[in-house]
Formats: structure tokens, sequence, C-alpha cells
């Protein structure tokens, strides 16, 4: 399976050999260097959404103690009422 269709598959991993110094090489370089860049993208996005996931779960989190906290008070003022 060639490089190209081993990034066509998914797999961020591969690298072409370069074998030649003429614009075959060249070529083979870029796309080698065109790989890491993808690569190293797709690691950044993956570390932003789980940061992003992290920080919608703590403040979820807060926002669920708020809310049993209101509703504390609420039971406690209802009951000052009747």
């Amino acid at each position: 399976m060639s490089g190209v269709e081993k990034v066509n598959e998914g797999d961020l991993e591969v690298e072409v050999p370069i074998r030649v110094k003429d614009e075959i090489g060249f070529l083979a370089d870029s796309f080698n260097d065109m790989v890491s860049s993808i690569r190293d993208a797709r690691k950044e996005l993956q570390d932003y959404a789980e940061h992003l996931a992290t920080k919608v779960r703590l403040r979820t989190e807060e926002l669920s103690e708020k809310i049993e906290e209101f509703q504390r008070l609420k039971i406690q003022q209802d009951g000052d009422y009747f």
C-alpha cells in the first residue's frame, strides 16, 4: 500500500522513503512534511477538545452544585412561609 493510500486511510504515522534527490525526492519530502503538519494539527485539535471537555465537565459540576444549593434554599424558604 502506498503512503498516499495509507494517509487516505487515516494512518498519519506513514513516511514515504526518499530514494532520490530530484523532483520526485522533493515531492516525497514535501509529502512527508505535509503529513507531519496534519499529524501535529490533529494532535493539537485533540488536546484542545480534551481541554474543552474538561472545562465543560467542571462548569457542569459547578452549576449542579449551585442548583442543589438553590433547591435547598427554596425548600428552607418555603418552610418559613407555611
